[in-house]
């Protein structure tokens, strides 16, 4: 409702702006002043997408989308950017004209210069009104009205700088101030595409809100280490978690199971995550494994010293010793994951020619 709200006020004051910006720019021929009106017809147009979007996102999970409907935001953000461009492109072409065939220098006026200063402190109230509800919605529309919002303070600031200077330097820059205008509409647009890209590809979480949720479960008593960490991101507030959690493996499994039940309704209440957790059973209390798991970390490190390991387990048969576990690989290392998982075979080989290895090479999710 707030977001709704925000986007009806934002698409009725960018629409007052335009009408108050295009009659001072048609009375006193300023090709920037009129272009500025325009790129605040472009800012109501996203205002009113802006309202179509949280009304749509706003709508409850259901049987074709179980995920709900948020990431339609960043849907409604790409196709404000690619109008915000288009216009960018318009105006500039508007505004080289005027520089190479620059019309008559027109004094502003006081009552003209009045409206653009007015229009100024509108568009600074804008700013800290979307940015205000951005931070509380977490909402990338209101950041990305926040954002444009300043930068038409200072484009629009510009435009009345260059409007008095004119007359007093016998110089017309009203062209160059369109191109100003045009390069700020640009640089916004972009910045829009370029994270509502990122949102639908998927990028890595906030890592206050990864650090908090680790933080939490290791915290818990029983809980013996963590990782596989990973979070998808279905809108600004809708995300889920799933999280391998080691546990003794000698407890009482309905203890342990009663555990992380309790471990993933805590995550809810306290994050907002819904979160799937899966139970590792280890052996704390032996000392041979664990002198396995350091021969293991050691021939890690001989290979590269970004590479750990977790999920350490050994099983005993006859005709052979498995030794499973799984690797971490940061994106910088280069070495292969066949030549990692060679390295580590051979080294265990050498320990005991009945050593078997099986290793998953994991990525950093978070």
């Amino acid at each position: 409702m707030t977001g709704m709200r925000c986007g009806a006020a934002g698409a009725a004051l960018n629409l007052l702006l335009f009408g108050e910006k295009l009659a001072v720019g048609l009375v006193t021929g300023y090709v920037s002043v009129t272009a500025d009106a325009f790129n605040n017809l472009t800012d109501c147009f996203s205002s009113v997408v802006s309202l179509v979007s949280f009304r749509v996102s706003g709508k409850p999970a259901d049987k074709n989308h179980p995920f709900g409907h948020e990431r339609v935001e960043y849907v409604a953000s790409m196709i404000v950017a690619f109008v915000v461009l288009l216009l960018a492109w318009e105006l500039g072409v508007s505004s080289v004209k005027d520089i190479v065939h620059p019309p008559e220098i027109k004094s502003l006026g006081v009552v003209s210069g009045a409206v653009i200063g007015a229009s100024v402190l509108v568009k600074f109230f804008m700013f800290l009104m979307n940015n205000r509800f951005a931070r509380t919605l977490n909402s990338g529309l209101l950041k990305a009205a926040a954002l444009d919002s300043l930068s038409d303070v200072a484009a629009t600031s510009a435009v009345l700088l260059c409007a008095f200077l004119s007359p007093v330097i016998g110089f017309n820059l009203d062209g160059y101030a369109g191109i100003l205008i045009a390069l700020f509409i640009a640089r916004a647009g972009i910045g829009i595409i370029k994270e509502s890209v990122d949102s639908i590809i998927g990028v890595k979480p906030d890592p206050s809100v990864s650090a908090g949720v680790l933080d939490y479960v290791k915290g818990v008593d029983g809980v013996l280490g963590t990782h596989d960490l990973i979070i998808h991101q279905y809108g600004p507030k809708r995300a889920f978690l799933s999280l391998h959690v080691e546990v003794d493996g000698e407890r009482d499994v309905f203890a342990n199971h009663e555990m992380i039940d309790s471990i993933e309704m805590g995550i809810y209440e306290r994050f907002g995550i819904v979160a799937t957790l899966h139970m590792d059973p280890v052996h704390p209390e032996d000392e041979f494994v664990h002198s396995l798991k350091d021969y293991a970390a050691n021939a890690l490190s001989s290979i590269d010293e970004r590479l750990s390991l977790h999920d350490f387990r050994v099983v005993w048969g006859e005709a052979r010793t498995n030794i499973l576990f799984d690797v971490t690989k940061p994106y910088e290392v280069k070495t292969s994951d066949g030549d990692i998982m060679k390295a580590l075979d051979s080294a265990f080989k050498q320990l005991n020619p009945g050593y078997n290895t099986i290793v998953v090479i994991d990525r950093e999710f978070t």
